[in-house]
């Protein structure tokens, strides 16, 4: 998924309810690419917001760029782990026993 993609999925969770949402519409195995998807890019997000503006305080590390793609992908990932948990579909690679 490209930035855009889901930054339209974030607008368009937001703007409808669950049943008529992208999500909503996924198959499962689809809706754990799409929870894979984000997972990696609001990795990338969070790595070139450090890398172009952190600093760190005390034990935290503050990131100072880049904020509105990673809680774009925040809010999508946060969106793709309530319906997987709405299904009852575990993260891909968690065994039943292991999932949240």
């Amino acid at each position: 998924m490209t930035v855009q993609q889901i930054e339209d999925l974030c607008y368009e969770i937001v703007a409808s309810d669950s049943n008529t949402s992208a999500l909503g519409a996924l198959s499962d195995a689809e809706l754990q690419d799409a929870y894979a998807d984000v997972l990696r890019q609001w990795s990338l997000e969070l790595a070139i917001g450090a890398y172009e503006s952190s600093a760190w305080i005390g034990e935290l590390l503050m990131i100072g760029a880049n904020e509105g793609p990673i809680k774009a992908c925040a809010m999508a990932f946060l969106a793709t782990l309530v319906e997987m948990d709405r299904r009852g579909v575990h993260p891909p690679g968690f065994s039943q026993e292991e999932a949240p």
